[in-house]
């Protein structure tokens, strides 16, 4: 038989204890690497993008990925980025985009953005829309209209349904003639909903099965150095937490150097039971997160109904939401007129 000693089995301890001191060394010595990196790079790259004048159409995401495909990103030479071109070629590239410009202060590229007032929608034809009519977005009682522009359709009191005409982009006047315009406004209707929430005493839950995968990697500005990785079999049926270790300097910038760490933790599924308490408590939680997003638009609620069911093998509950909510939506349109054919 095969007889190993203590003091071999120690050894082996010991050295994979200093390996993992040694990696723990690499990752407490981030702020040292950086500080290396700044020193060997000084003011010759891009450390930092910041973007400005996002409002409703672009996120900041998206714009710094945009310009990031054009070369504006960290760790770019600062020489290498043409700042006109570069503009130029992003409000072509982009139809939310109405204007652009990218300044190069320091190590910091800013790129200001100016959003389309108008962007055009996908399914809208090659010419555009001569003018758009408010349609209703459900059924609905109308009670109330705030017209900015257009012809009511509708008035209070009136019943429409789903994709019914309530305001219409073509105004037809007797001393001006036919005149197209864009709809807008608001036309608020009394709308029923019917929520269903159903939860089972029997269910499945992930429980840990001691499955874990690691790894740690060098960020050096969009590039991944892997200094670490640990695999134990999660690639499949597991949760991932990550962590980013980013220094920062004073006055808060972001140096674009650090380190970042995946951990994979397998589960697996089994079988288990709540009692008939905890899945009303569960129903009533969720039939409330559901009301609250039916009413996240700037809906008010007119009444609620609730019928509760307790089954052999779930909690249901039935819901009648009765809300009063702005049920207008855009719908562009080609005028055609007699000459047209």
């Amino acid at each position: 038989s095969l007889f190993i000693s203590r003091e071999l089995i120690a050894e082996f301890i010991n050295g994979l204890f200093g390996l993992i001191n040694h990696l723990v060394g690499v990752v407490a010595n981030v702020n040292r690497l950086a500080a290396l990196f700044i020193l060997i790079l000084g003011e010759s790259v891009i450390w930092d993008v910041r973007v400005t004048g996002c409002r409703d159409i672009l996120t900041s995401t998206e714009t710094e990925a945009l310009f990031a495909e054009l070369g504006v990103r960290p760790g770019v030479r600062r020489r290498a980025v043409n700042a006109d071109r570069t503009a130029a070629e992003a409000v072509k590239s982009s139809d939310k985009l109405a204007w652009a410009a990218v300044n190069i202060r320091g190590t910091t590229a800013v790129i200001e953005v100016r959003e389309q007032l108008d962007p055009p929608k996908e399914d809208e034809p090659d010419g555009g829309y001569d003018g758009e009519n408010l349609i209703a977005a459900c059924d609905g009682l109308i009670t109330g209209t705030e017209i900015i522009a257009g012809k009511p359709a509708v008035s209070r009191g009136q019943s429409v349904k789903k994709g019914d005409l309530l305001v219409s982009g073509v105004i037809d006047s007797t001393r001006i003639g036919v005149r197209i315009t864009r709809a807008r406004g608001e036309v608020r209707a009394e709308t029923v909903r019917e929520i269903t929430v159903t939860v089972p005493y029997r269910y499945e839950r992930n429980v840990p099965d001691g499955r874990e995968d690691e790894e740690i990697s060098l960020i050096f500005f969009s590039k991944e150095i892997k200094l670490f990785s640990k695999s134990g079999g999660a690639e499949h049926d597991s949760d991932t937490v990550s962590e980013r270790n980013m220094p920062r300097l004073p006055g808060g910038k972001v140096i674009p150097v650090g380190i970042d760490r995946v951990k994979r933790v397998g589960y697996s599924a089994e079988e288990a039971v709540r009692s008939g308490a905890e899945a009303e408590r569960l129903a009533d939680f969720e039939l409330s997160r559901r009301i609250s997003d039916a009413l996240s638009g700037g809906a008010y609620p007119v009444r609620k109904t609730v019928v509760r069911e307790v089954g052999e093998d779930a909690v249901t509950l039935r819901c009648e939401l009765v809300a009063v909510e702005n049920i207008a939506v855009p719908q562009g349109f080609v005028f055609l007129t007699g000459g047209d054919g």
